[in-house]
């Protein structure tokens, strides 16, 4: 995911080098593509530091959760004997030993790793 943020600011690098440099652009025209460059390059910047940050907890759950630790999940207690993970959703499934949770599933985004 780096190097795509990476290439969008390059990318945006290049917009804002051309636009300075034509000729046929009026000021008012250059500062208004620069600042679009620019909320655009802070826009990215803010979307990938939340997404390495959600990444980042994401992966400390999931981890926990296969070291046989527990993840508290709203009222849910949700470890290893009474759920499974299935990582292309990132949710818990109850495993169909568990009667009393039959059909529960939960996002990974709702658990949290308990102390």
């Amino acid at each position: 995911m780096g190097y795509c943020f990476l290439f969008l600011i390059l990318i945006f690098a290049v917009i804002l080098f051309i636009s300075a440099k034509h000729k046929k652009f009026s000021k008012k025209h250059k500062i208004i593509v620069c600042s679009l460059s620019a909320i655009a390059v802070l826009s990215i910047v803010v979307y990938q530091l939340d997404f390495d940050k959600k990444s980042v907890q994401n992966r400390e759950k999931i981890n926990s959760f296969n070291q046989g630790k527990t993840l508290m999940c709203g009222e849910y207690v949700v470890n290893s004997e009474k759920f499974s993970f299935y990582g292309g959703t990132n949710s818990f499934v109850a495993k169909e030993s568990e009667k009393t949770l039959k059909g529960v599933i939960l996002k990974l985004e709702d658990c949290q790793i308990e102390q």
